[in-house]
């Protein structure tokens, strides 16, 4: 697929401007977030100034900084099975340095003109991770905007903490929602929902940082909401129905997203920005384009 930017083709991210091309990072601490993923604070010589949505290069590996004060740089890693990079990151000890690349700017450009000002974020385990500098600059310029964080169980969730703080801070302009795509819900659950209508039984658990009562986009804002019994909705539950395995490298080629877990956040009239594994950002891709998403309205990261 081809990556897009909000309004024009952009296949190939340039590098920024800016002439720290070499860089030593040296690791300050380390916080485990989940069984797999930590958060690496490095300190770093000289005035390090990350494009937005922008990344540094570990080896092979690219890594986008969470938001941090300045001569530090702050990353989401998971470590995978068979990721020498990952693994060498968190096997690392306070003081040792290590060699990276960059900034880069990626290939979402913000533009604080476009109308509407409304976006739907969605991201994938560690894809969250651009979105944390993201928000405070879609919200300190008034965009009404909709985080969906997917997962495969609760356990995995990234930043949850700082994600419900903002969501209560910032509601009801910012609404994060979270959906574990391996999560089963208990059995008492599904023998209740079993009894009382014919319906497919659940496979996913969804839950919005504001609660069921969570009010949609405002349509002044130009952000529609997605019907759950309308055409749009049926071409989304035909594109989610299968239950492909999770891909080693990430969430796998399926969402498991029913309709009514979408409303609030696919609908008319917003820019989409999408986040996570090959697999999982084309998958989206696919959806947005048969829900009738123009092809300059979203970016993939």
């Amino acid at each position: 697929y081809q990556r897009r930017v909000h309004g024009a083709p952009n296949p190939k991210p340039k590098p920024a401007p800016t002439p720290e091309a070499g860089l030593v990072l040296q690791l300050e601490s380390s916080k485990k977030e989940t069984h797999n993923t930590s958060v690496l604070q490095f300190r770093v010589t000289g005035n390090l100034q990350v494009p937005l949505c922008g990344h540094i290069a570990i080896n092979s590996r690219s890594y986008t900084p969470l938001p941090s004060e300045a001569g530090y740089v702050t990353l989401l890693v998971k470590r995978y099975a068979n990721g020498s990079v990952s693994t060498h990151l968190h096997s690392l000890s306070p003081g040792i340095k290590v060699a990276a690349k960059g900034p880069f700017n990626g290939p979402f450009k913000y533009n604080p003109n476009a109308e509407p000002c409304s976006y739907g974020l969605i991201a994938a385990g560690t894809g969250i991770t651009p979105f944390m500098s993201l928000i405070p600059v879609l919200l300190a310029n008034t965009c009404q905007v909709t985080l969906l964080c997917c997962n495969r169980t609760r356990a995995d969730r990234l930043l949850e903490d700082e994600l419900q703080r903002l969501a209560l801070q910032h509601a009801p302009q910012l609404v994060v929602n979270f959906f574990e795509t391996r999560e089963r819900p208990s059995v008492a659950a599904a023998a209740a929902a079993a009894t009382a209508t014919p319906a497919e039984p659940p496979t996913h658990t969804a839950e919005s940082t504001l609660g069921p009562t969570t009010p949609p986009p405002a349509a002044g804002a130009g952000a529609g909401v997605l019907d759950p019994d309308g055409p749009l909705a049926e071409a989304l539950a035909a594109v989610t129905a299968t239950d492909t395995p999770p891909a080693p490298t990430g969430i796998g080629a399926s969402t498991h997203l029913r309709p009514d877990q979408v409303r609030d956040l696919v609908g008319m009239g917003r820019y989409y920005v999408v986040c996570g594994p090959g697999g999982f950002t084309h998958h989206v891709e696919q959806v947005l384009l048969r829900l009738g998403c123009a092809a300059d309205r979203y970016t993939l990261m």
